[in-house]
């Protein structure tokens, strides 16, 4: 024990001697002045980045009295946490805490939305047409419509696919390395309910446009009969098997979708890369050295290697957007409560959506999950929801789709990545020009206090959330460990004061759309971070990573705002697919997929074959 207490204090003071030591460290950090300036204020993270055995003594020096007091201390000195509470101090006092960001839609906003025809899943769904394949790249993932299809001509049953994909997923488990997307698996219940989906195929009654469509869950949503481990080793035996599922699970059943089980995931959603130390860490099927992002890390993994056309996320800093973006997939982050399901973990921040191989196939279930329910306050205020025609025909270039649509692009903030990213995202910006939008500069201030209001806000719910498991603290990884004890400290001043900032960037974003229509920036400053293998049993805190990934990511959270994420092209060297973001305003999903449909014109030639792949229709 005195040598682990001693290796503890040893990491703590390199801690402590690289927060003093910082060429860019401030020693006062002046609110109003900041406010008051419009220049791009995001900086880079410097903070040691730790594994292994310095990990474990640095997660362990934190829990000790006093020295983890004064650790902690240093580290929010380093990163300026105090500038909420002095930014705060300085805005409108219009601008009270608003801790949900729930938008009730105004009475024009209603009126708008009421223009549109009764929308209607099955006649949206009956429209698609396939992703036209190049002689070039003959590879196509399958579509929702591609099962459906040939279950309707009889060319196979979703009894057939849903044991091909059971077969797929054992096959994965036991590959080098092992893909791990999936932690709970039923298979006699899987079975069940692809031969109830193949009666009625065989009778001409399908339920709609999902029937028989085989769809994952991430492990921290509901899903009846399986237990919730939300990452970890010990949480199961806890929650016990769920005697129901959630809302958005069950509106996948009753419109005939095959539940396969629930995907692998960053342990309790507080990381961005899907390392997992308990279940495996999920591996990027476009290359498996690297990281899927998370943490909805397994449902991605799921789509990307080909095993479900489609799988469920849940996105309380990214988490749905990040790791789509580097499988190259298409994840919806929806307004917030638009998708209506309780996040007791993180829920002011968090939002239920899909993650899909096309923008066609997320509209699908993004239209399926969303909606008001009576048992979510939070999705009670919401308009009709409605999805334009995605058709290949409908989002063709030469029809300039986007005609009379405005696109912001913050300049600064676009070049802030790296050079292939930025590449990616200016060839988006001109297509989606060539499409007929009409691109605006924009600004938006005071980025950093958003991103760090975020931080705290999401950091103290999910602390305040595990405090009920604190006899099990040491259960956790010892990355969780130190997340978990870094929200422990947030003070309420600090938290309300988040708060304010909340309430002011939903007033900055409320300007913004007024302007334009839409927002597009990288979704991720980064591609995929190689897998460290000296991590994979101690897990790894690396601060300027995350920072890299979520740098575009805080608003949808934060403010609530809907936000997709669309393939834009791959990494040179590695082959990594690079992913862009398109923003909205509040309710504005169609407005975003219309969108991401015209970007899908980024690769002509339809996506790469990823490395690991399985074919569950041949």
């Amino acid at each position: 024990m005195g040598g682990l207490m001693g290796s503890a204090a040893a990491v703590a003071l390199a801690a402590a001697l690289a927060v003093l030591l910082r060429d860019d460290a401030l020693d006062l950090w002046d609110a109003k002045a900041a406010r008051d300036d419009g220049r791009y204020d995001i900086v880079p993270m410097v903070s040691p980045r730790l594994l292994g055995a310095p990990l474990t003594a640095f997660s362990a020096a934190l829990r000790v009295p006093l020295l983890g007091d004064a650790i902690i201390a240093w580290i929010s000195k380093d990163n300026e946490v105090g500038m909420v509470a002095s930014f705060a101090a300085t805005i409108n006092h219009a601008f009270s805490p608003k801790y949900y960001p729930t938008h009730v839609p105004t009475a024009a906003e209603r009126e708008r939305h009421a223009r549109h025809a009764p929308f209607n899943i099955t006649e949206f769904a009956g429209a698609s047409d396939a992703f036209k394949v190049s002689q070039a790249s003959p590879f196509r993932y399958y579509s929702i419509a591609d099962y459906t299809s040939r279950y309707a001509a009889g060319v196979v049953t979703p009894t057939e696919v849903a044991k091909r994909v059971l077969d797929a997923v054992s096959r994965s488990d036991v590959a080098t390395p092992p893909l791990r997307a999936f932690t709970s698996i039923l298979p006699a219940d899987v079975r069940a309910q692809a031969e109830e989906s193949t009666a009625r195929y065989r009778k001409g009654a399908p339920l709609g446009p999902l029937d028989g469509v085989p769809i994952a869950i991430k492990d921290e949503i509901d899903v009846k009969g399986h237990r919730m481990t939300v990452g970890t080793d010990f949480l199961a035996a806890t929650f016990g098997a769920a005697e129901e599922d959630s809302i958005p699970v069950a509106r996948l059943r009753a419109a005939g979708a095959v539940i396969i089980g629930k995907t692998n995931m960053h342990e309790i959603g507080i990381g961005t890369t899907g390392l997992n130390t308990h279940h495996g860490t999920p591996r990027n099927p476009h290359n498996p050295e690297y990281h899927t992002g998370g943490s909805s890390a397994g449902s991605a993994a799921a789509v990307a290697a080909g095993l479900v056309p489609v799988a469920i996320g849940v996105d309380g800093g990214g988490s749905i957007r990040i790791p789509a973006a580097l499988c190259g997939l298409v994840g919806v982050k929806a307004t917030f409560g638009r998708v209506a399901c309780p996040a007791p973990d993180a829920p002011s921040v968090a939002h239920v959506g899909p993650i899909a191989t096309n923008a066609k196939d997320a509209a699908v279930v993004y239209a399926a999950v969303a909606g008001a329910h009576e048992a979510v306050e939070e999705s009670l205020p919401q308009p009709g929801v409605h999805v334009p025609v995605l058709s290949d025909a409908a989002a063709d270039v030469a029809r300039a789709p986007l005609k009379g649509v405005t696109v912001g692009v913050y300049e600064e903030w676009v070049n802030d990545a790296e050079e292939e990213v930025v590449a990616a995202c200016r060839k988006a910006i001109e297509h989606l020009k060539a499409a007929g939008a009409v691109v605006q500069q924009v600004q938006i201030p005071n980025l950093r206090v958003m991103n760090m209001a975020h931080g705290i806000t999401i950091l103290s719910e999910m602390a305040a959330a595990m405090t009920k498991h604190s006899a099990n603290f040491t259960r956790f990884c010892a990355e969780t460990q130190v997340s978990l004890k870094l929200g422990e400290k947030f003070s309420a001043r600090e938290l309300l004061a988040a708060q304010q900032v909340r309430a002011y960037h939903t007033h900055v974003h409320r300007e913004l759309f007024k302007d334009v229509d839409l927002l597009i920036t990288p979704t991720t400053a980064a591609t995929a971070p190689v897998i460290d293998a000296d991590g994979l049993s101690s897990s790894v805190s690396d601060v300027k990573e995350t920072a890299s990934l979520m740098k575009y990511i805080i608003a949808g959270n934060f403010v609530g705002v809907p936000a997709v994420t669309v393939p834009a092209g791959y990494s040179k060297a590695r082959g990594l697919p690079i992913g862009v973001q398109v923003v909205a305003d509040f309710w504005q999903e169609g407005r975003l997929l219309e969108a991401a449909k015209v970007l899908e014109g980024l690769l002509p030639d339809g996506p790469r074959r990823p490395e690991v792949f399985y074919d569950v229709l041949q």
